[in-house]
């Protein structure tokens, strides 16, 4: 079910930069993912399709996100598809989701989490060129972990997936990329630290980053898992680092809420995306008002905050990632409209399907299915077909009505602008 895009080589991504260093990458209202400077200027649309979710950036202005189908697709900022590397989500018709995917600072790697309802949450890498889930040095199974976050490009920072106040183990680990299955460790051998933190978070969800002088971390923290998927609460706590290896230093002095008075809304809790300037000493995040840039205290667990605050910096804009990245300059022949150039005609492959969501709502007797297409030719039209029934066009999201008790299997194809069928629909089994 994944398409197979391997165009340009990943070294070959880099192109000449115009003037003045950073880059934020996010999504937009339509899905699109989108890249700016951080106060949101000189901003275009890196893919020219909805569904998006989850970009971000490498130091040399690589881009990577999750598909529609399920897989991270590695392209420049103006969205030429260097390659798409399949996960367990895109090259299975389970139950499998994928969350958080991330390009290492050096372009070579991306990490992600993948959701199973049967085996739970597991982080897994694999390099950005890789065209199998079985390609060499890939690990897998980082069981019970969400939310990776690189610390340089051979670190990850995971965050433990459903922990809570009551729980005793601690809620952040770290894992040396290539060390092996199972093999990440809590971090700190300070047994202060974890209970430190358990004090602090009396959450269900986590998302953390550290910042790249290691002196600061940033926990995203969100009570979605209690409240439906959509939080009524949630805060960033800032800790203070320091040591080698880094260490956190005791419980967080510094708190930001996201949510103050009822005066925003978080739809889902991984837009929130927290990531440091490269400098250290701002946040981007987001909620469903848009993107927010704060001040970062310099040194949290002293309790010294600084008059921790907070600007509306991009409305609408989620899933934020800032990267020191230039804004890059069009690519040769972009906006030449005065000399324009007969088109190469190449071929196009149909719209590749995949169905990414299945909730079910057993109580109510629905089924909501979000579901996508990546490639052919313009926009793509859906068809689904429920068991026997007829074929009928749908969209996404799809809400499922008056299901009878028992498993059900639903099929969706895409059809592109020039009537090309997916050849392979997408299928999903669910029981209700």
């Amino acid at each position: 079910m994944v398409a197979a895009f391997v165009g340009l080589a990943l070294a070959g991504l880099a192109m000449p930069c115009l003037a003045g260093a950073e880059s934020l990458v996010y999504v937009d209202g339509a899905g699109h993912v989108v890249i700016s400077k951080p106060d949101g200027s000189g901003a275009h649309q890196v893919t020219t399709s909805g569904g998006w979710l989850y970009p971000s950036e490498a130091d040399n202005g690589t881009v990577a996100a999750l598909a529609p189908s399920g897989a991270v697709a590695v392209m420049s900022q103006y969205g030429a598809i260097a390659n798409v590397v399949p996960t367990p989500a895109s090259a299975s018709e389970g139950f499998d989701a994928t969350f958080f995917p991330r390009i290492s600072p050096d372009a070579s790697k991306v990490a992600y989490a993948n959701l199973d309802p049967s085996n739970g949450a597991s982080v897994y890498w694999n390099y950005a060129n890789a065209t199998s889930l079985s390609g060499p040095g890939q690990t897998l199974g980082q069981e019970d972990m969400t939310a990776p976050s690189w610390i340089g490009s051979g670190k990850l920072l995971l965050s433990h997936f459903g922990a809570t106040i009551t729980e005793t183990q601690a809620q952040l680990y770290l894992y040396t990329v290539g060390g092996g299955d199972n093999t990440e460790s809590e971090w700190g051998s300070d047994p202060d630290a974890p209970s430190a933190m358990e004090g602090e978070w009396e959450s269900t969800g986590f998302d953390a980053t550290l910042s790249r002088q290691q002196n600061v971390l940033a926990v995203a923290i969100d009570d979605g898992a209690d409240q439906g998927g959509s939080p009524q609460n949630a805060i960033i706590d800032f800790f203070t680092v320091a040591g080698t290896p880094p260490q956190i230093q005791g419980p967080s002095g510094c708190r930001l809420k996201l949510l103050p008075n009822g005066s925003d809304t978080i739809s889902d809790p991984g837009e929130i995306s927290p990531s440091f300037s490269p400098d250290g000493t701002k946040l981007a995040y987001a909620t469903d008002a848009g993107t927010w840039i704060a001040s970062v205290p310099a040194n949290p667990s002293s309790g010294i905050c600084g008059g921790l605050s907070s600007s509306l910096e991009i409305p609408g804009a989620i899933y934020p990632y800032w990267s020191p990245a230039e804004l890059q300059a069009p690519p040769p022949g972009a906006g030449e409209e005065s000399q324009p150039q007969p088109p190469k005609p190449a071929p196009v492959a149909p719209p590749d399907t995949a169905i990414r969501k299945v909730k079910v709502m057993r109580g109510a007797r629905e089924a909501k299915v979000t579901f996508g297409a990546i490639g052919g030719a313009g926009a793509a039209h859906f068809t689904c077909k429920l068991d026997r029934a007829k074929p009928k066009p749908c969209r996404s999201p799809l809400v499922l009505k008056h299901l009878k008790r028992g498993r059900h299997l639903l099929e969706v194809w895409a059809t592109d602008a020039r009537g090309e069928r997916d050849p392979t629909p997408a299928k999903r089994s669910f029981k209700l």
